[in-house]
């Protein structure tokens, strides 16, 4: 399989690729193809970048462990539950819970040794931080949008997504600029986009991809 990746990487021109593309590297049947393509990505070597496309993992960016000792910790609850937006990149944490479970999240969170916030502007935020020096925050919000969560983690799209639609809202405040560019060779922009759809941020997520050099077969796929 090295010898196989390694002529697929030298072959490719953008990174972008399809069960075809490997046929004509390759030279190798449809069925063959698409058994490389499926161990490729079930072994996290490549990632789907819209329905038929895909390009190979370089540098996996994931949750910190902070956010996974925290979700393990939440899970004891045995309530609905996702860990979205910042706690994508460090220890200030965005929870989207199931209505009228507010409460008992912000219990058992202060309990733990955490600032918890229930449903914050970013200005109530940002006067918090400058009082003191906060390491442990956890903002909640209820509401029932779950989409591309799993295991109670938002998936890095919806994460992403999460983050823009709370700062331009003035919900959350930016304690990190997200360079979109570093996470860009991970995303699957289909899924990244329906997330944008489910929150109104189509247009603008749109605007962003622009800026990057895709495919026009991929921009077919996606229909921007």
């Amino acid at each position: 399989m090295k010898k196989i990746v390694s002529l697929l990487k030298k072959k490719l021109e953008n990174g972008i690729f399809s069960e075809i593309d490997i046929v004509k590297i390759l030279k190798c049947k449809v069925d063959k193809a698409h058994y490389i393509r499926f161990k490729l990505l079930k072994n996290n070597i490549i990632s789907r970048v819209c329905k038929g496309y895909y390009r190979f993992i370089e540098n996996k960016i994931d949750y910190p462990k902070e956010t996974y000792l925290l979700r393990d910790k939440l899970q004891t609850l045995h309530k609905k539950f996702t860990l979205t937006g910042p706690s994508l990149f460090g220890d200030k944490h965005l929870l989207y819970v199931s209505k009228g479970t507010s409460k008992q999240f912000s219990d058992f969170l202060e309990n733990l040794g955490y600032v918890v916030l229930i449903n914050p502007k970013a200005d109530n935020i940002e006067i918090l931080i400058n009082k003191a020096n906060i390491q442990k925050l956890v903002v909640i919000r209820e509401n029932n949008y779950f989409y591309s969560s799993k295991d109670c983690l938002a998936s890095m799209e919806k994460a992403i997504v999460d983050y823009y639609f709370e700062i331009n809202h003035n919900l959350f405040y930016e304690f990190e600029k997200l360079e979109l560019s570093k996470l860009f060779p991970q995303l699957n922009l289909s899924t990244l986009l329906k997330c944008a759809q489910l929150r109104n941020q189509k247009q603008q997520f749109e605007k962003l991809l622009s800026k990057f050099r895709i495919p026009k077969k991929v921009k077919s796929v996606l229909n921007v």
